[in-house]
């Protein structure tokens, strides 16, 4: 006999994040199961600020930045997911079995005043920069089919490398040390496919792009062998998709449901509650 839950996930933030700069992203649905099924929880850890170098992956996908001397970007946030196999956060065999993901937002810029990448909905956003010129050297977001693009190199700095599957991309940094501090790249956010890093700077960082949102059943999104009724998909700026973006309703806080907030800010978070039958 079959049973029917709510689930719901938040995805982690990048590093150096605040509400709308490079949040993560929130899905739920409703779904029938029975006892005998076995889901597997993956809670995505938040990316650290910049110059707190890691030489791995935040916890389910945050892509690390590179560092030179003591200075590096930040890291982006892990998505959140549910699946139906087993295994290693990065096994392969695993990340296919994933029903539903968070996507994780983009690490943003340090020193200097940038703008970040949240997670995505079908799409992941690209990094923003309040110098225009500069937009091409950001992360690019993830999509339903493909990680995050390499960005256009900047100068002679190293570059941020491509989104993968459920990973997002690594943040590059600057090869410049004439006196100036040499900041690095921000990592891209962990998705149903991550967002891509960012590449190096000089005195400050750049950000990372955002991973995008998945839910089987949801539409524009690729049904799987368990699929979900009443999906609902919000990124990190709080835009609710349907097919396509749609308008800005915030998604709900973790401990109340009745706050609404455009984005989530921290570790990811999943919570699974019993609901009456479809």
């Amino acid at each position: 006999m079959a049973a029917t839950y709510k689930c719901e996930c938040w995805g982690a933030s990048g590093g150096h994040a605040i509400i709308g700069n490079g949040s993560g992203g929130y899905v739920s649905g409703l779904v029938s199961l029975t006892k005998e099924a076995e889901l597997y929880i993956y809670v995505g850890k938040q990316g650290n600020d910049y110059n707190s170098f890691s030489s791995t992956y935040m916890f389910n996908g945050g892509g690390n930045a590179n560092r030179q001397g003591n200075y590096c970007g930040s890291c982006g946030g892990g998505a959140t997911d549910i699946r139906i196999v087993n295994g290693n956060w990065e096994n392969a065999t695993s990340l296919n079995s994933r029903i539903m993901v968070a996507g994780g937002g983009g690490g943003v810029g340090g020193e200097e005043v940038y703008s970040g990448s949240c997670a995505g909905g079908l799409l992941g956003y690209d990094g923003l920069v309040i110098t225009t010129s500069h937009l091409q050297h950001q992360g690019k977001g993830g999509t339903q089919s493909a990680g995050g693009t390499i960005p256009t190199q900047y100068s002679d700095s190293q570059n941020g490398t491509a989104g993968l599957f459920g990973k997002g991309g690594v943040g590059g940094y600057s090869h410049l040390s004439s006196g100036l501090k040499t900041g690095g790249g921000s990592g891209g956010g962990g998705g149903y496919y991550g967002g891509s890093g960012s590449c190096g700077l000089s005195n400050g960082s750049w950000c990372g792009g955002g991973g995008s949102s998945y839910i089987s059943g949801h539409s524009g999104c690729t049904a799987k062998s368990i699929t979900f009724n009443n999906t609902i998909m919000i990124d990190g700026y709080g835009y609710k998709w349907t097919s396509t973006k749609g308008s800005q309703i915030g998604l709900p806080n973790v401990n109340d449901s009745s706050i609404r907030q455009n984005g989530h800010l921290g570790h990811g978070y999943c919570k699974i509650t019993w609901h009456p039958a479809l």
